[in-house]
């Protein structure tokens, strides 16, 4: 596996691990707003929507990393576009790391060979 790879296996790890840390933030929350009463219910859902979406991402990012780590052609294309959709957010640096990554010349190569 080349350098380039590797450093955007670490950023998507990283990004994943966030997502995980997110998930319990958005639950501790749940949990606050649903003990609050009738008045609160309508944004202890949303919460847990939230909680919901956040491990749903964090899967899939260890599931594209599962797939980089196999060289599969589907896997370098959803890296790249999951690095261009971090790059406008709060995950800009990661997604710039893995973008680069992505993009080098030895992984374009080894992906395009497959």
């Amino acid at each position: 596996m080349n350098q380039g790879l590797k450093k955007t296996i670490v950023s998507f790890h990283i990004s994943a691990i966030l997502y995980f840390m997110v998930a319990v933030l958005f639950l501790i929350l749940f949990i606050v707003f649903l003990g609050q009463g009738d008045e609160s219910t309508a944004i202890a859902f949303p919460m847990l929507l939230g909680v919901v979406l956040s491990i749903a991402v964090g899967i899939f990012l260890e599931f594209v990393i599962s797939a980089l780590k196999k060289q599969k052609y589907w896997a370098w294309i959803a890296g790249i576009v999951i690095s261009i959709i971090f790059i406008p957010s709060a995950f800009i640096i990661l997604g710039i790391v893995a973008l680069i990554g992505l993009l080098d010349e030895n992984t374009r190569k080894a992906f395009e060979k497959k």
